[in-house]
């Protein structure tokens, strides 16, 4: 009676060799996705980050200078052309300075006390991952908006 246990236990682990090869087929495209989720998710951050920081930077940039300069508001957008898209360009460093789109506006507070300046930043950043692509669309634009008073 032992020895037949045996000998089933014995038919029962011969044939599971296969089974830790089944199982990483299974969760390697898990785990595959998840480390590239985890890389894309990175690069977003650190993209978003410093279109975060430029937009930051480029306001406080446009509320001191405008003022300084004396800009009228028929002169901002070439203002914005020659100056401040220049500068906010040299500053960027892992993405690309030319795709940055530059918006910039500036508004008075009702009693003409106070004067606003508004940059914003948009960026086309490529997902590399084709899948991560598909679900979050190719490109992801990382759009971020600053406003400064004027000094």
């Amino acid at each position: 009676m032992l020895i037949c246990e045996v000998a089933t236990v014995k038919k029962v682990f011969r044939n599971q060799k296969g089974q830790a090869v089944v199982e990483l087929a299974i969760v390697l495209p898990i785990l595959v996705f998840l480390f590239m989720a985890i890389l894309e998710g990175g690069r977003i951050f650190t993209g978003y980050l410093e279109i975060q920081t430029a937009a930051r930077d480029g306001a406080r940039y446009a509320s001191i200078r405008c003022n300084q300069d004396d800009v009228p508001d028929g002169q901002l957008q070439a203002w914005k052309a020659d100056y401040l898209v220049p500068w906010i360009q040299s500053r960027l460093t892992t993405v690309n300075g030319g795709d940055v789109s530059v918006g910039l506006s500036r508004q008075s507070s009702t009693d003409g006390t106070e004067v606003w300046v508004e940059v914003t930043l948009s960026y086309p950043l490529d997902i590399k991952t084709p899948i991560i692509g598909t679900i979050l669309g190719n490109p992801f634009y990382l759009k971020v908006a600053m406003a400064m008073r004027t000094e």
